[in-house]
């Protein structure tokens, strides 16, 4: 495989090539639906769960979550309730302080007003569990259903008892969503690759998602491979840092539906 990165300032390509045989290859995020598991409380917020994406003025990612109350009520709050009332929003760990840093609000039962559509008030704030929750605006049915977002656009699957979080941008996306940007890589390889009669699905990584990646030697460089959920995906793109949920997620041209296992039994 004929290699090019670039980075902060640098303009490069991936040049995919029938050289794919020399590519790196890895299985990642488990071993299929048997590497399935549930995870103490993470299970029944991950497998019930609807999400709704949506993006900021200054175009980062926010992720409202409609769970069961009995599974939000298992989990400790740092401050507050863990379980959101009418007009009211629970943050994970990780949200609350990116909210706090943006001056969003200072502590619970401060009121965000005109939040994506809806006014709310802050019940609580989540301890981290270190997993995509950790970045989730969890609210009401009745505010889930009038808060602006794109449903279904992101989602999540299991590695084992590992939440992994991705984002659906399309075939017909022709660029990435919000302020998102590109460490590596350009979105031109943005694309499926067929490669000595096999497809392989670009798949561009959160900067911190792929420094964990990197470090489990999952991957190396732009245009390395592995195969998961049925399919196998080339490494396209690593994005900047976002401080959103983007910086853990995986963004490919698929949806849930698309991709095997990941469903809780």
């Amino acid at each position: 495989m004929d290699l090019t990165k670039s980075g902060s300032g640098e303009k490069g390509a991936v040049l995919f090539t029938a050289a794919v045989l020399g590519i790196v290859s890895a299985v990642y995020f488990g071993l299929g639906p048997d590497g399935l598991g549930k995870a103490g409380p993470e299970g029944s917020v991950y497998g019930g769960a609807q999400l709704k994406v949506a993006f900021s003025d200054q175009g980062n990612a926010k992720v409202f979550a409609l769970v069961p109350n009995n599974a939000l009520a298992k989990f400790e709050a740092s401050e507050g309730n863990s379980v959101p009332e009418s007009d009211s929003v629970v943050l994970g760990g990780t949200e609350g302080k990116i909210m706090k840093s943006e001056k969003i609000f200072s502590k619970p039962a401060d009121i965000i007003m005109g939040f994506f559509g809806i006014n709310l008030s802050v019940e609580g704030v989540l301890e981290n569990t270190n997993g995509p929750l950790d970045y989730f605006h969890f609210v009401s049915p009745a505010e889930f259903a009038q808060v602006t977002g794109d449903q279904n656009r992101i989602f999540i699957k299991m590695d084992g008892s590992t939440a992994k979080a991705f984002y659906t941008n399309g075939p017909e996306a022709k660029k990435l969503p919000g302020s998102l940007s590109l460490a590596e890589g350009t979105y031109a390889d943005y694309k499926r690759h067929e490669i000595v009669g096999n497809t392989y699905y670009p798949i561009i990584i959160g900067s911190k998602e792929a420094g964990e990646m990197r470090s489990e030697k999952v991957f190396a460089n732009l245009g390395d491979s592995f195969e998961k959920f049925g399919k196998r995906f080339i490494v396209t793109g690593i994005l900047n840092k976002s401080n959103s949920i983007m910086d853990i997620a995986h963004i490919v041209p698929l949806g849930p539906n698309e991709l095997l296992g990941g469903g809780w039994k």
